[in-house]
Order: C-alpha cells, then structure tokens, then sequence
C-alpha cells in the first residue's frame, strides 16, 4: 500500500526513480545481511545452539557488515548513473535497509523457533508504520527523498522493536569466537541470496540503468505487483523450513507427506495467482496506479506467469534448504542468475521493458527445472535418507 501511495505522489518519473534505487540497494544487502537470515531460520530448528546465542552472532557480524557496507553504498550507487540515483536518495533509503536488516533478523528467530504469531505482529507493525509515513508525507507533497526518509523512521521503529521482543524472548548471548564459524556457515546462504535477488530484482536495475527512469517507472508497478504476491509462499516456505528440518533431522516418515503436499499446494496457489492476474491485469493496474502507468499492464500479463514458477519454487527451495542441498540450490540459482543478466542486457535496447518481463519468466522456469531436478535426485525420489536408515 506504502509503494502504490508514493507511485501515485510521483509520477512515473519519480517512482521510476524511488523504485530503482530501492532496487539496487536490495541487491547490495546481501553484503549486509551475509545469508545470517537464512541461517538463523535453519540452524536455529535444527537446535544446535542456544537461540540467545545464536541471534546475538548474528547480530554482531550484521553490525561489523554494516560498518563496512554504507560508505561502501553511499559512495558507488551514484556513480552507475547520479540522475537514477542521487546520493540524498541513496544516504536515506540504505540507513532504511540497514533498519530493516535488523528486522528481518529477528524475524527469523521467531520463526525457527515457530513463533510466527511475533513474526506477523512486526511484518504488520512495519507495513502500518510504511503506509502511515507514506500518507502523512502526501499531506505535505512531499519529495522522492522525503518519502525515503518516511520509509527509513517506518523501518527503524520496526526493527527496534523486533530487537525488543528478540531480547526479551531470547536474550543476547554473542560469543566472539563464534563467528568466523558462524560467518562460514552463512557463506553458502549468502551466494543463494545474491543470486536470488539478481534473477529477482537486477532487470529493474538493468532498465533503470539503460533506458532511465520514465522506462524504469511503467516496469516498476508490474514488477512490484508480482513480487509483492511473493509474500504469500514465501510466509509459507518460512514457515515449513524449520518443520521439515525437524523432520528430516529426526528422521520422521511424515516428510515424505510434508514436501509432496507443499509443493501440490503451492502449485495450486501460484495457478491461481496467475490466473487472476493475467485476466486482470489492466483493471489492476488502472485502480491502483492510474491512467499514467496504463503501459504497465502489458508488463503485468506477460509477469503474471512468474506467479505460477516462482510459487513452485519456494516449495523446492525450502525442501533443498531443510535437507542440507544448500550447494545444489545454489547451482541452479547460479545458472538462472547469470542467465537472466546475459538475456536482459541481449533484449532491453531492441525489446524494452517486454522483452525483460518475458526473460523474467523464462529465468524463473529456468529455475523450477533446475530445482526440480536437485530435489527428485537429492531426495530419492523421495524416499529420503533418514537419519535412522544410515545407521
């Protein structure tokens, strides 16, 4: 809601603007955030160290990253092109990140402990205070670098408030000598991230990049429709991780069921989806974004495909995450990635903002085969090698 009421203030210019420098700084939080998020969710169910401890590693290396990161940041994201991302705007979105890492951190704590009912508190305390930021600053019409100052105070109250409840909940134990180990272990989960946020965010950047922000902005809507849906199986494949990590780990027969009826129910999910989507798609548009962004349902019909892979894909991600197959997600992300990056820099200038939503949806099939495939082999066709059949 936060996104449609700032698209609506700017014009397609400045949110084509806003939207593209939020993009670029989603790719480079992977530096920040070090796949910690992922490895909490998994290493957290799996139990094998106090959550205290565990979150407070976390914490540590997210604030040595950070120290790293911003003037890191603030210093290169102009230089790709300053009309698309001028420092003012760069400065106040990424402190934003930097708030919301510490969010989704102890998101993710709740969650490998199965405290989801915390976990959807703070993801509605962050949206309310977005959306509340976001019309208060239309009141006074208010600049593309005020609505980032708006998101920036939303996101810190949110993550200071996560921060609260985690250290209420669990405490804060970090050990000094754990995190060399700690940052290792991550290493696998941050290459996922960084490929995964490519395939999934880099076409913005490439448009925003080569054909500016008019471009960037009839691209942006459609694109943050579809990756906005993605909440739903992603809360979904959040939630199932740490449960089929439990079962795999203990070695319970009822994963067979788990996986098989995760990945039928998100297929149904994302069919639908699409469906509705791809119908919809100019009434979708014109409601939300209005007459200027009419363009943008074109990208939206040929996007609402994305729908349908993306949602079979969080199902296998999350039974390669759970059953130790991190290096052959990896793999798969890797080709999808690099693939993605070659095919849109091969159509933008020729195709435009079409050509890259229909490499969009040819990466995300990509992927679903690569996935696919990891999991029928890296399973047994799932039959699974328990704990207990090895011994």
């Amino acid at each position: 809601m936060g996104l449609l009421i700032i698209a609506r203030q700017l014009g397609v210019e400045g949110y084509g603007q806003y939207a593209a420098t939020y993009a670029l700084l989603a790719q480079m939080s992977v530096l920040l955030n070090f796949g910690l998020d992922t490895w909490l969710l998994r290493y957290g169910a799996m139990s094998e160290m106090a959550m205290a401890r565990g979150m407070g590693n976390a914490m540590v290396l997210k604030l040595l990253l950070f120290l790293l990161w911003y003037p890191l940041v603030v210093v290169f994201a102009p230089l790709l092109n300053p009309h698309v991302y001028p420092g003012t705007l760069v400065r106040a979105g990424a402190l934003g990140v930097v708030c919301q890492a510490t969010g989704l951190l102890t998101q993710s704590a709740f969650k490998a402990e199965l405290r989801n009912e915390v976990t959807l508190l703070l993801q509605v305390v962050g949206a309310t205070l977005f959306c509340g930021a976001s019309l208060l600053l239309v009141n006074y019409g208010a600049t593309v670098v005020q609505f980032a100052w708006g998101r920036t105070a939303a996101f810190a109250l949110m993550g200071l408030l996560g921060l609260y409840l985690a250290i209420r909940n669990f405490g804060l134990n970090p050990r000094l000598a754990d995190l060399k180990s700690v940052g290792a272990d991550s290493f696998s989960f941050l290459l996922s991230d960084a490929l995964a946020i490519i395939y999934l965010s880099i076409d913005l950047t490439i448009v925003a990049i080569v054909l500016g922000e008019s471009e960037s902005g009839l691209y942006a809507p459609a694109v943050t429709l579809v990756n906005t849906l993605f909440i739903i199986p992603n809360t979904i494949y959040t939630v199932m991780v740490p449960v089929i990590t439990r079962a795999y780990i203990r070695g319970e027969r009822q994963i067979r069921i788990l996986s098989t009826g995760l990945i039928l129910g998100l297929t149904v999910l994302g069919l639908a989806m699409s469906i509705v989507v791809f119908g919809l798609a100019s009434p979708i548009i014109a409601f939300l974004y209005g007459p200027a962004f009419s363009a943008s349902a074109n990208v939206l019909t040929i996007l609402s495909a994305v729908l349908f892979f993306k949602s079979i894909n969080y199902a296998l991600a999350a039974i390669l995450t759970a059953i130790s197959l991190q290096r052959e997600r990896v793999i798969a992300q890797a080709f999808a990635a690099f693939t993605n990056v070659a095919l849109n820099l091969l159509v933008v200038q020729r195709y435009g903002i079409l050509g890259v939503a229909i490499v969009y949806v040819l990466t995300e099939t990509l992927l679903c085969l690569g996935y696919g495939s990891f999991v029928v082999k890296g399973s047994g066709r799932f039959a699974f090698a328990y704990p207990d059949d090895q011994s």
